[in-house]
């Protein structure tokens, strides 16, 4: 199964066709560009939920729900080149998150040990902790699904 991108022998990963955003805030602006809707509804759900008085608060499973959905329509990450990663690298990318920034020893300069990916797959965003810990719930999310996957019998003609 060809996945969407490839590690090459330093380790990072080479998206063929595609460019990696060297920032949120530089994906943020092109997702808004495309569809605003799946990237808003972040903001939007934490907006609401942090509104005095708001009666339609978003929980952090509904913020996590909705991150996952833009990693899938806007980013193309699906269960199927999830699947290609069964080396923990979700389960990795999603603790480097969780760590409060504090916390974080820095490799390289940039990503925390431990981060899986190239350098410039790490977007933190050290000011805004909901936002760290929803990539880091979408992240959990597809680490099971892949799992959950994995579990399921394959189909076997007799």
């Amino acid at each position: 199964m060809a996945l969407p991108f490839r590690p090459h022998a330093g380790g990072d990963l080479v998206i063929p066709g595609g460019r990696v955003p060297e920032s949120d805030e530089v994906l943020l602006a092109e997702v808004a560009g495309a569809d605003p809707a799946p990237a808003a509804s972040v903001q939007a759900g934490k907006d609401a939920f942090t509104s005095p008085g708001s009666q339609n608060r978003t929980s952090g499973a509904e913020l996590i729900a909705a991150e996952r959905r833009r990693q899938v329509e806007q980013e193309g990450y699906t269960a199927t080149q999830d699947a290609g990663l069964s080396d923990g690298s979700l389960a990795n990318a999603a603790a480097c998150y969780a760590i409060p920034p504090g916390e974080r020893l820095i490799a390289f300069g940039r990503a925390p040990v431990g981060w899986p990916w190239s350098t410039d797959f790490w977007k933190p965003t050290p000011l805004d902790r909901v936002r760290e810990l929803v990539k880091a719930g979408a992240l959990i999310a597809a680490e099971i699904d892949r799992l959950l996957v994995a579990e399921q019998p394959e189909d076997r003609d007799v």
